[in-house]
Order: C-alpha cells, then sequence, then structure tokens
C-alpha cells in the first residue's frame, strides 16, 4: 500500500525554498486544540510547535 501524502501547504514551500529542513507529522484534529494539542499529541514542548492547518473545502472539515 502506498504511503498517503500529506498536501503542500504555503508554509511548506517557504520551508522548502529558503532550505529549512523540517518533518510531517499528522495528528489527529481537535476542535480549537491549536498548538496546545499538536503539542501534546507529538510529545513535544508547546513552544517548539508551528502547525499549519488542511482542511477539505467540499465539507469543511479536517483534512
Amino acid at each position: 500500500m502506498a504511503k498517503d501524502r500529506l498536501q503542500v501547504t504555503q508554509g511548506i514551500r517557504v520551508l522548502q525554498g529558503m532550505g529549512i529542513r523540517f518533518i510531517e507529522r499528522p495528528y489527529r484534529y481537535e476542535d480549537r486544540g491549536g498548538t496546545e494539542v499538536a503539542a501534546r499529541e507529538l510529545g513535544v514542548n508547546e513552544h517548539q510547535v508551528i502547525k499549519t492547518s488542511l482542511w477539505r473545502m467540499s465539507t469543511k472539515t479536517p483534512s
């Protein structure tokens, strides 16, 4: 089975364009969770998190 590919956001394009290394780490969306939930789910300090949300525009649900 092929690995699911994430969408490329403007934030990802900027990082790639500047040659900045990063790791995509998807997690389950939690409404109004913000960086606090992202950090908790990823097991990192909240102040080390930059997150980008992807949404399905047809259903207006998190991707």
